[in-house]
């Protein structure tokens, strides 16, 4: 803000609002007295005398200055805002792209609670997170149910994750038609069981994942054939890079909340910020970007949050690290989290 000092009348300006005003020249006169001339004798003139109108001023000056100083301290707060938080100011540096690993309808009954638990965090605190599952082993009524309430949420993403064989023969030896065939049936498992639930128009999962990483050029075409855009290969494939298509796109790494970057439940975690650098930090030869902007899965198993191979207790400290982790990444303003099927979306 700028006022004249001797309140010569010029153009005061607050660079915060933008709001012009003029100060008068202290020495104006009332209105109706002329230069040399003065108030009349006598009965008492409704003329204010020339003190009043100079109170004015000053009470107006004040008025106005601290307008002025209540808009400077807007504009630094604004200003700060900004600073503390970059993401003000544009895209993120990172995208992540929160991922549960293994969910197996296979396993003692008794670690299905677990997955519902997972679900129903993320629901409760509205973070997205894709879950990889195994079709084939929707086989009762209960994981299946907990296979549905994934599906209906808004902030779980599906993953259909293939088997390392079919029919006794191992994938990633397959033709081209019979590892179609083997996906097929997976995909028509996953929506065979749901429709059996009372669920009709069945989106099936866009994304898919190997187990093993045994992923092959040939299962890439698989699976872009049976209708999969994306595959979240979360480390290099022993067959080595595959090659991303114009219309299917594929990760080969990511950031393991273990330290090994093994799974199970002898492997411990890293700690919460820990893992937030490794994310800022990331690199790799073949990332993902969108937009300018890396894609990076954040990868971790359901039988990490064991307490044992054999137990189905749930590691409570695993399970504090991961929620305390997302927590914390969904208020970094350099990341943003996605569900696996946005990176396509964002992408194409």
């Amino acid at each position: 803000m700028r006022v004249d000092d001797n309140f010569t009348g010029r153009p005061a300006t607050c660079p915060a609002c933008k709001q012009r005003f003029r100060i008068e020249k202290a020495s104006a006169k009332p209105e109706g007295i002329q230069k040399g001339k003065t108030l009349p004798e006598g009965p008492k003139s409704d003329l204010a005398p020339p003190h009043a109108s100079s109170a004015r001023k000053r009470i107006r000056r004040i008025a106005l200055v601290a307008s002025c100083i209540v808009c400077a301290i807007a504009a630094v707060a604004v200003a700060a805002v900004v600073y503390l938080h970059p993401k003000t100011q544009g895209p993120p540096l990172v995208y992540v792209v929160p991922l549960v690993d293994d969910i197996d309808g296979g396993i003692d009954p008794e670690w299905f609670a677990f997955y519902d638990r997972l679900r129903r965090w993320h629901d409760r605190n509205s973070i997205p997170g894709s879950f990889a599952f195994y079709p084939e082993t929707m086989n009762s009524p209960e994981f299946n149910k907990i296979i549905a309430d994934m599906y209906a949420s808004k902030n779980i993403q599906l993953i259909l994750k293939g088997e390392g064989q079919y029919q006794g023969r191992d994938l990633d030896q397959m033709s081209l038609s019979e590892a179609r065939q083997a996906l097929e049936a997976w995909r028509n498992k996953f929506i065979t069981e749901l429709e059996a639930m009372g669920y009709s128009d069945i989106a099936v999962p866009v994304s898919y994942n190997q187990q093993m990483m045994r992923f092959t050029e040939t299962i890439r075409d698989a699976a872009r054939a049976v209708g999969f855009k994306l595959c979240l290969e979360l480390g290099d494939s022993e067959h080595g890079y595959i090659s991303t298509l114009p219309d299917f796109d594929i990760t080969q790494y990511s950031v393991s909340l273990t330290t090994t970057s093994q799974a199970g439940p002898d492997e411990d975690f890293k700690e919460p910020e820990q893992v937030i650098q490794e994310i800022l930090d990331f690199n790799h030869d073949q990332l993902l970007y969108i937009n300018g902007v890396k894609v990076v899965p954040l990868l971790c198993h359901q039988q990490d949050f064991r307490t044992s191979e054999t137990s189905s207790i749930i590691d409570e400290k695993k399970f504090g690290i991961y929620t305390s982790l997302l927590t914390m990444a969904k208020k970094e303003p350099r990341i943003q989290l996605l569900k696996a099927a946005e990176v396509y979306d964002l992408r194409h």
